[in-house]
């Protein structure tokens, strides 16, 4: 088995990967660019063609929403349709922003938003992981001390929550109630170099694969951080993983990570990549 490149376009930072398994849709962003992007998987396992919209503002990452996706803007979150309007008001999860940006986020078994928050400076523990209520527009911290919040995933029962702090190095793990609050966290996965951690996704077994920025990795670890399995990426900066059926999905950055107006040159970095996982 090895990895494969899937025709999804060109990016320049690729990241947060999210498989809607009823639209049979993958979708992810392009940071740099400012793009939510999506494509179609029909039931032979041909990719549609890859589609995006762009943004006025910074995106950090995108999950699936009921009429498009939720994006995360920087200072905050709105919904996006698949025309690049926003869909009501923008919630702001980041006082602090720009000292303090959003950078990851996940939907909770409950359908409210989890968001990673990310300290510029990438020393100060400034930043945080906050529950955002999508009706309500309620903030709540879930997490405090974090310096840069990043991958974020869930048990396969919502019981667990976790999360990387990609400048101390660590993958932590918590408790997670049905009414949307974490316990007290354990880190289970200390890696402060060479390589960064970024992305997560839990597969259904309940191990965790996360993405290893700079060290050209994907690791899969045990819920208690015993190392499973590591897989080498095509390309030194993989970002961020999806689960879609039995393929592992792995969105990538460019080392070059300057803006190109228009669409990037051809390159192996910042593509998506697939590896079978049976």
């Amino acid at each position: 088995m090895t990895w494969r490149e899937l025709p999804l376009g060109e990016h320049v930072l690729a990241e947060s990967p999210r498989w809607d398994a009823t639209r049979r849709q993958l979708s992810w962003v392009d940071i740099v660019q400012r793009c939510v992007c999506w494509a179609d998987l029909d039931g032979d396992g041909r990719w549609g063609p890859s589609q995006r919209i762009r943004r006025p503002l910074l995106v950090t990452a995108a999950v699936p929403g009921p009429r498009g996706w939720w994006v995360a803007t920087g200072s905050g979150v709105v919904e996006v349709s698949p025309d690049g309007a926003a869909v009501g008001p923008e919630h702001p999860v980041s006082p602090d922003f720009p000292e303090v940006r959003t950078n990851d986020m996940a939907l909770d078994p409950a359908g409210r938003l989890v968001v990673s928050l990310f300290t510029e400076d990438r020393v100060s523990p400034r930043a945080a992981l906050v529950r955002l209520d999508p009706d309500s527009g309620v903030t709540t911290v879930l997490v405090g001390d974090v310096v840069t919040g990043n991958g974020i995933g869930f048990s396969p029962d919502g019981s667990r929550i976790y999360w990387v702090d990609t400048a101390r190095g660590t993958l932590s793990a918590a408790s997670y109630d049905p009414g949307g609050s974490a316990g007290p966290s354990t880190v289970v996965v200390h890696e402060p170099a060479p390589g960064r951690l970024d992305g997560l996704v839990v597969d259904p077994s309940g191990d965790v694969w996360l993405a290893v920025w700079d060290a050209g990795e994907v690791r899969r670890y045990a819920p208690d951080g015993t190392l499973r399995a590591t897989l080498a990426t095509p390309v030194a900066r993989p970002s961020a993983p999806a689960l879609v059926g039995d393929l592992l999905v792995v969105t990538t950055a460019r080392r070059d990570l300057a803006r190109i107006d228009g669409e990037p040159p051809p390159d192996p970095e910042g593509r998506l990549h697939a590896y079978p996982l049976s």
